[in-house]
């Protein structure tokens, strides 16, 4: 009577290899959306609390921050410039600086503006956003007088924020997923303490709520 070789045959390999590829098929693109959902509250986590922050400061200054420096105390989240500040193209429409490579292509908003200088908030017009061609993002300061704005940005959590103020009175601030713009959710948020979001695209006050 033969005895059978120790060891695993073929067919029982084959399974084994099998199994394994179901498991990560289901587990890999489970773990990214927790990983997404993970950035996103952070997101949201941070837009309060810039917005908790500029309620405090005009306490002492009589008018809003326009740069993230000025409410960095008041937060607890240790903000960064973003590394490679150079301009990218979000699905083509709108510019930033961004802290990761974005897909090339497309033309670029704000023609002649390069990357640190200061220029106008993504598809904003006064305080909201809204869809169309967008100027770059910006780390620096700019004259807050009327009919201006002054800029900053800062990447957290795989975020892009991006601060605005329109006015000493009116200002806003978007939250942009560095990498992953089409299944991430962009937030926004002003002086009237509610974030607004969308999929894939710059929200306005008119988008749906996140409470």
């Amino acid at each position: 009577m033969k005895r059978r070789p120790a060891g695993f045959t073929r067919v029982e390999l084959m399974v084994v290899m099998v199994i394994l590829m179901i498991i990560c098929a289901i587990a890999i693109p489970s773990y990214m959306s927790a990983v997404q959902r993970t950035h996103e509250a952070v997101a949201v986590s941070l837009l309060r609390q810039v917005q908790t922050s500029q309620e405090a400061y005009p306490l002492s200054a009589q008018q809003y921050a326009d740069a993230f420096a000025k409410l960095q105390p008041y937060m607890s989240a240790e903000l960064e410039p973003p590394a490679l500040p150079q301009p990218g193209l979000m699905n083509g429409f709108v510019t930033v600086a961004c802290a990761e490579p974005l897909p090339s292509g497309g033309s670029q908003g704000n023609s002649g503006s390069a990357p640190g200088q200061s220029g106008s908030t993504p598809g904003q017009s006064g305080s909201t956003p809204s869809q169309g061609s967008g100027g770059s993002a910006t780390s620096g300061s700019g004259s807050t007088e009327a009919g201006t704005q002054a800029t900053d940005s800062k990447v957290y959590s795989k975020y892009i924020f991006e601060l605005t103020l329109t006015d000493p009175l009116q200002w806003s601030c978007t939250a942009e997923p560095v990498s992953d713009r089409t299944n991430s959710k962009l937030c926004y948020t002003d002086q009237t303490n509610i974030i607004h979001y969308t999929m894939g695209s710059m929200p306005d006050s008119l988008s749906p709520e996140i409470r």
